[in-house]
């Protein structure tokens, strides 16, 4: 799809007017991992990032990019203890910069990494469609749910297997917490498997901060 003509916009600007001054403005998402870089072509919005996850001297560190989909708090009340991620395709966000294309659309080189004006990624729809990553998302978050969401079962679980110095669960088996994460995974394994040459990545390795996938570096123009 060709990009519409004129710069990009805050896609959030024409769907939300500005509130009335006695009125809280509204609350508005974006992907907070974005940012933009100076090139010879103007602005560029840096929507992809170094693959960290492997050997920076690697042929595969050369030839990937990570696109993190953020953490999101405020459709949690259990937020700050059980992650959560974004089910929004990056790039449609309400505060999102667009053009109108809703695809990644490179148009210049920084440091050798193709970038494009908008804050849409290579990932979708360019490596997974839009329902697979939201599938993959939503899945993921539900394994979390069931790993971290306080229960009184869960902590009385914890208690009793510190009070025995982990007799407990050497006898009854892991705790609910271990059992959900090794679901997760298994899950996350089957998922790779079918969705090479993408590749998520379990939350742990970033901390929880983010949701990451790993995909192939975009190219510009003549270089695909």
């Amino acid at each position: 799809m060709a990009a519409t003509s004129g710069a990009p916009t805050l896609s959030g600007q024409a769907d939300h007017p500005e509130p009335k001054s006695d009125q809280p403005a509204p609350l508005e998402f974006f992907n907070y991992h974005e940012y933009l870089v100076e090139s010879a072509d103007g602005q560029l919005v840096a929507t992809h990032f170094p693959n960290g996850y492997t050997n920076t001297t690697s042929p595969e560190f050369a030839t990937t990019r990570v696109v993190r989909v953020p953490r999101v708090y405020h459709d949690n009340e259990d937020s700050d203890v059980v992650p959560q991620f974004s089910t929004v395709v990056p790039g449609a966000e309400s505060y999102a910069i667009s053009d109108g294309s809703r695809q990644f659309n490179p148009v210049a080189l920084v440091d050798g990494n193709a970038f494009g004006k908008t804050s849409w990624t290579p990932l979708v729809p360019d490596n997974l469609t839009a329902t697979k990553f939201q599938e993959i998302v939503a899945t993921v978050n539900t394994h979390l749910q069931a790993a971290f969401r306080p229960s009184a079962w869960a902590t009385a679980e914890n208690i009793v297997d510190i009070v025995s110095g982990g007799i407990w669960s050497s006898v009854y088996g892991e705790s609910a917490c271990k059992r959900a994460l090794a679901e997760l995974d298994a899950y996350i394994d089957a998922t790779n498997a079918s969705i090479t040459p993408v590749r998520l990545v379990h939350p742990r390795q970033s901390g929880f901060l983010s949701l990451d996938f790993c995909i192939p570096a975009p190219k510009v123009g003549s270089e695909s």
